[in-house]
């Protein structure tokens, strides 16, 4: 595996970071480049062109930085971003997979390790299905409350739904419960302005990824209650085809992936 390493290394930050990341990645066997290390764009363009993945570190803006990754998720390649806690990301990197470090928190290298860890396990997923997973602050502050619970907690539907519900209800939204358990949701989440989403959310084992079916099967649901927004939130693998149907769904399906502590 070939990995470019897209980072100013303009703070401390961002070059203990990049440390420990190449450390990680050479435990992985893999092959790093570091994008502060090209002088032009062309030799940039060549040596993305010729990785596998692209990382990027960053505490701060960084144009360069935006420019190369923003190149490989055109080129399709699978893309992470692992920023400082409480950087804001520009707009045009919000679609893209991110992990916050937390500087004084732990071992950097044991959160780099973890960071790693989730995007290597989505290596299959292809970037140009992006636009399906979101990282809205709904989405953001539920993963923030999931990573907050007891480490080793056994989730279960129920703990999961229970979570999604008082997320959405901390941030404005009104929620209206499935008439049914076999309605296909469990919940229409309704903003301030009254706009609607229907949310569905899976405790899946590892072995039983979301599939064609389950993305189709809750876009239909939107469609027949009349929402503008569907959220499909799993603990499992989504297979690839999933992916793709949820980025052309209408309305489309925003896939909430989660990682079990």
């Amino acid at each position: 595996m070939r990995v470019f390493i897209s980072t100013p290394l303009s703070t401390t930050f961002e070059r203990a970071i990049t440390d420990a990341l190449e450390e990680h990645l050479r435990t992985l066997n893999a092959t790093t480049v570091r994008g502060s290390q090209e002088t032009s764009n062309s030799n940039a363009r060549k040596s993305l062109d010729d990785c596998d993945i692209v990382i990027t570190v960053l505490s701060q803006p960084s144009m360069n930085s935006a420019y190369e990754i923003g190149y490989a998720v055109a080129s399709n390649k699978p893309a992470l971003l692992l920023v400082r806690r409480g950087f804001k990301l520009p707009l045009l990197l919000s679609g893209v997979l991110y992990h916050e470090i937390d500087p004084d928190q732990h071992d950097i290298r044991v959160q780099v390790s973890a960071a790693v860890t989730q995007i290597t396990k989505h290596l299959r997923f292809s970037v140009r299905s992006v636009s399906a997973f979101s990282y809205s602050e709904e989405a953001k502050r539920f993963r923030q409350h999931l990573a907050s619970r007891p480490r080793g907690e056994r989730w279960t539907n129920t703990v999961l739904e229970q979570l999604a519900t008082e997320v959405f209800q901390e941030m404005g939204y009104r929620i209206r419960r499935a008439p049914a358990l076999d309605a296909g949701y469990d919940f229409v989440a309704i903003d301030p302005q009254g706009l609607e989403s229907v949310v569905e959310v899976k405790h899946r084992p590892s072995g039983t990824p979301i599939s064609l079916v389950d993305v189709r099967q809750l876009s239909s649901t939107a469609k027949d209650l009349g929402v503008r927004r569907a959220i499909l939130s799993s603990t499992g693998s989504i297979t690839d085809a999933a992916i793709r149907a949820a980025a052309a769904a209408s309305p489309t399906v925003e896939l909430w992936p989660l990682f079990e502590n």
